[in-house]
């Protein structure tokens, strides 16, 4: 988890979303573990998703969910796992992906569910909050604007842009603040003129 400021990054790690073979790619009903060219703990993904969640609930913050799912089929797996925690709960999706993951992949995600503490959605029916599903590409732009209007959110990220979301968050406030000091000095320069 990494906190910058009024933007908060969970990432979930190691998520590594790049398959494409679909003939290579197996959730193992024993492990959890998602199979492609890289092996993904797809009950460790629940976990960061819940996680997300229940800060999303407890700071009443809006929850950024970055994923791609018509990439990657494990990244289609963790949107799965989130719509499948978003059931029962009174979580608004204020911008969603078209199509529901967890419809499309339900027998890879029931896998994973399956292997979950009995008790894992446990009081979750009475969190809430705003989340909004994006394609991660696009979570830059939208962090740059919630860092220039001072809107606290929190993300969930995999490895395919945690590195980037990270990077972004640490550096951004800085461009951020000399941008708005030449923005002062010019109004300064002006109004002495």
């Amino acid at each position: 988890m990494r906190p910058y400021g009024g933007v908060t990054s969970i990432r979930f790690m190691p998520g590594l979303p790049y398959s494409q073979d679909k003939k290579k790619f197996n959730v193992d009903p024993k492990t959890g573990t998602i199979h492609s060219e890289m092996n993904t703990p797809g009950v460790r993904m629940a976990y960061a998703a819940r996680l997300f969640l229940k800060m999303v609930h407890e700071t009443g913050q809006i929850g950024r969910v970055a994923t791609k799912p018509t990439q990657a089929q494990e990244d289609a797996v963790n949107a799965g796992i989130f719509r499948w925690l978003l059931q029962g709960t009174k979580f608004k999706l204020k911008r969603q992906y078209t199509v529901d993951a967890y419809e499309e992949h339900r027998a890879n995600v029931d896998a994973i569910v399956a292997l979950l503490p009995k008790d894992f959605k446990a009081g979750m029916e009475s969190w809430g909050g705003d989340i909004y599903e994006h394609i991660s590409d696009t979570n830059f732009g939208l962090l740059l604007h919630d860092m220039i209007r001072q809107r606290a959110c929190i993300v969930y990220a995999t490895d395919l842009d945690g590195d980037r979301l990270t990077d972004l968050m640490a550096d951004a406030p800085d461009v951020l603040r000399d941008w708005g000091q030449i923005v002062l000095d010019t109004c300064r320069r002006q109004a002495s003129t």
